[in-house]
């Protein structure tokens, strides 16, 4: 090992007796003996025999039930539709296996206790396993699992708590299990679970307080089981995007996104909790569309047809709104957001509308408008500020709508406005001075508003509100640090940035007369003028960054010498206590002078200083031997000069 070659130990084992060669596996539990192997090899085949007798097959490879690995170890069995009543006990000998297949297996009652030996397992299948009544304890024992399938095993009673012990399960299919009456507590310690199926669990009453340990689930469907409510724990399920509840006798609901609540025929009436509230899409049964509703739909309709959109016309071919999409998150198609009673979000993002209808005025309950991306949108109608119609509004999203020129002058009767998304506005030249009076707008954003000259005085009446993405043109100082900043930050480490500013920049600018100045704030000619100036502030900073060591940045002015560079003409010492500093940590690696010295002279030269300093201590050498050692030092510097294309 120490020499680098991991098999010499391997080699001198081969060659060892057999009772030293079996020592020294047992020293090295990864190195199996031959009759480890063979022994490992006959447990495998004897477990395919017991298997084969359970199943009545001659030979399962014949009917394509098994699939092997390379090595020859069984990866996969699929024993769907078989006619198989128990599983053997030695199946927990095949180590190896990944995908174990009993779907339809319907005379199976229970499992072995060795299906704990599956460690390898990741997929599970028990689906219409009719007859299962229950799972043994050692399931808990297969910690590669990551799905396990027992939907409509509907004898299955209850599970064990060491379903638990499953770490990497993500699915867990539990849908028509009909007799299964609770869920263990144990089920909270899946931390890595992230779909629970629970479909048509008609004996299923209630979910565990534990369920809030599910931290990774992101759908929970229990739709068509008797819960009559969800404990306060499901509140803690911070990833959860989906729950379904649909033919739940609810009468209390945590915080989510979407309720679809179309086949509850029995509900009489929407409770309160849930009416109004915020970022939630309630698909609500016939008997509950109240005629507020009903008249938003039709505007609905009515916008989808005046639109002359290809996009909305295909996404909203059916007639009942209900039935269209309605989750925003991350979506570029047309959606609906129903909360309560009325309409609340609208997103026509990245369609071709060209002229929004005014029917979106009929939608006063409206507080949220995602037009992102309606590169073809040119002007809004008037009715988009109208009092009494989309007064609610409180999110408005024009991103991205290059061709919008202006906004109306109503625009400035949304007094409910907080926040208003113009980024990408290419087109747009002006704001309305009307937009002063949304007193409740608190963000602005206006990046890339390329053709916005200025902003309405009538602006900074809106006390609490923060502009994105607008800078006033510069001037001045400002505009010439704003040309010359790139430049400096280039030259220059970040250390260096502001006291370089702070200085020499500073001083140049001072230094300018008022008519230079003046021909940078130009229209037309500012820019090339300021292009002058930059140039001739750099020709300043090189001879500046000569009298700057790279080590202390000590600063000397421009009036005294430069600081003295290495052999290599790389870097700048204001002495030789920062030198060996910069030598000991890191230039020693990087110095292009040592390229140029062959080992011999280096060592040479060494010798000859080390010499030159015993004579300048002993008072008993002669001058004349100074001389020659200095003699030599010279002639070994001429020998190895540095670099030619290094700045001296």
């Amino acid at each position: 090992k120490s020499c680098g070659q991991p098999r010499a130990h391997e080699l001198v084992v081969k060659r060892c007796p057999q009772r030293w060669r079996r020592a020294a596996a047992q020293k090295r539990p990864g190195l199996a003996t031959g009759a480890e192997r063979r022994r490992k090899k006959r447990l495998e085949e004897g477990a395919l025999r017991d298997l084969q007798s359970a199943c009545y097959l001659d030979d399962l490879t014949v009917e394509g039930s098994i699939e092997k690995s390379l090595e020859g170890h069984v990866i996969k069995i699929d024993l769907a539709d078989c006619n198989i009543c128990a599983l053997p006990n030695s199946i927990g000998q095949l180590k190896a296996l990944t995908k174990l297949d009993l779907f339809h297996c319907e005379n199976i009652t229970r499992l072995p206790e060795g299906i704990g030996g599956l460690t390898a397992l990741e997929t599970f299948t028990l689906d219409h396993c009719f007859f299962l009544a229950a799972l043994p304890a050692a399931i808990g024992e297969l910690k590669s699992l990551t799905e396990l399938n027992l939907n409509l095993c509907e004898s299955l009673v209850a599970l064990p708590d060491s379903i638990g012990g499953l770490a990497a399960l993500t699915i867990l299919n539990l849908g028509g299990c009909h007799k299964l009456v609770a869920l263990p507590k144990a089920v909270g310690d899946l931390k890595a679970l992230t779909v629970l199926c629970l479909d048509e669990c008609s004996s299923l009453t209630q979910l565990p307080d534990t369920i809030g340990g599910l931290i990774a689930l992101k759908e929970l469907d229990s739709c068509n089981c008797p819960i009559a409510a969800l404990p306060d724990a499901i509140g803690r399920l911070g990833a959860l995007t989906e729950l379904n509840l649909r033919r739940c006798p609810i009468t209390a609901l945590p915080d989510m996104t979407r309720l679809d609540l179309r086949g509850c025929s029995s509900l009489a009436e929407l409770p309160a909790a849930i009416v109004g509230r915020e970022r939630l899409t309630v698909m609500l049964p016939t008997q509950l569309i109240p005629g507020s509703l009903d008249e938003d739909f039709a505007a609905l309709r009515k916008l989808r047809d005046e639109s002359e959109c290809d996009v909305l016309k295909e996404a909203w071919t059916d007639d009942d709104p209900r039935n269209w999409k309605c989750d925003f998150e991350g979506d570029q198609q047309p959606c609906v957001q129903v909360a309560g009673d009325r309409v609340r979000g609208l997103q026509l993002s990245f369609s071709s509308l060209a002229v929004l209808p005014d029917a979106i005025g009929e939608l006063g309950a409206l507080t949220y408008l995602n037009l992102v991306n309606c590169s073809s949108l040119a002007a809004l109608p008037a009715a988009i500020g109208a009092i009494g119609e989309l007064g609610a509004l409180t999110k408005l999203n024009l991103a991205g709508c290059s061709s919008l020129a202006t906004l109306p002058a109503a625009i400035g009767e949304l007094g409910a406005l907080t926040a208003l998304y113009l980024g990408g506005c290419s087109s747009l030249a002006a704001l309305p001075n009307a937009i002063g009076e949304l007193k409740a707008l608190t963000t602005l954003e206006l990046r890339e508003c390329s053709s916005l000259a200025a902003l309405p005085p009538t602006i900074k009446a809106i006390a609490k509100l923060e502009v994105q993405g607008w800078e006033q043109p510069l001037s001045g100082y400002a505009r010439f640090l704003q040309l010359a900043r790139p430049r400096i930050e280039a030259m220059f480490h970040d250390l260096l940035i502001t006291k370089i500013i702070k200085g020499s920049v500073s001083e140049f600018w001072d230094d300018l007369s008022e008519s230079k100045r003046a021909k940078l704030d130009d229209p037309h000619d500012g820019d090339a003028h300021g292009e002058i100036l930059v140039r001739n502030l750099m020709k300043v900073l090189r001879r500046q960054k000569r009298r700057i060591c790279d080590i202390c940045s000590r600063v000397r002015p421009l009036e005294e010498d430069r600081f003295l560079v290495c052999w290599c003409g790389s870097r700048r010492y204001c002495g030789e206590k920062c030198q060996k500093l910069d030598w000991d940590v890191s230039h020693s690696r990087t110095c292009a002078s040592g390229h140029t010295w062959s080992a011999t002279d280096l060592e040479f030269f060494r010798r000859l200083e080390q010499q030159r300093i015993q004579v300048e201590r002993n008072l008993e050498y002669p001058r004349s031997d100074l001389a020659a050692l200095e003699k030599g030092k010279q002639r070994l510097i001429a020998k190895n000069p540095p670099p030619a294309d290094r700045e001296r």
